[in-house]
């Protein structure tokens, strides 16, 4: 068994030769058993591996670790799983999604470079009231909700 300890954090995104990413794909070629080790926090870790065309099927996260996490089945969120209220009309542009009732903004749908669903906006008098933003990690999906309060935002 190889391991592989990249170091992958945002600093060193702009390399557009990362040496870990074609060792790891030199290894998967050659069909030998790998495992990566990942020491950082990489809440897009599946997308990451997705878009260097690495097909990692082991790695440990020292944040699943902390987390006591085995063994999660993966589960794509999509904005259709949300209830919305009837009659909600969903207007279509190239970076977001609308939501509309009765010819007002209800909310706006935003989504990641990979399509992955990444934040809703709700709005109310034009303002936005509430803001889920959501991130998806090795297997969980942290959920940060926003309200305005006074004029002021408040994460609950």
């Amino acid at each position: 068994m190889f391991y592989f300890v990249p170091y992958w954090n945002k600093g060193n995104s702009l390399t557009t030769f990362d040496d870990t990413v074609n060792q790891i794909r030199m290894f998967e070629i050659a069909h030998e058993d790998l495992e990566t080790i990942i020491l950082e926090y990489s809440p897009q870790i599946r997308y990451f591996l997705y878009q260097k065309n690495l097909f990692v099927k082991e790695y440990w996260s020292v944040f699943d670790e902390i987390q006591n996490i085995k063994n999660v089945s993966h589960k794509l969120l999509d904005f259709t799983d949300i209830e919305w209220p009837d009659h909600a009309e969903f207007i279509y542009t190239p970076f977001r999604i609308n939501v509309v009732i009765n010819q007002r903004m209800y909310a706006n749908i935003s989504f990641g470079i990979g399509g992955q669903l990444s934040e809703i906006n709700y709005f109310d008098n034009k303002q936005i009231q509430k803001n889920f933003f959501l991130m998806t990690g090795d297997f969980y999906l942290v959920l940060f909700t926003l309200r305005m309060v006074r004029n002021h935002i408040k994460i609950i």
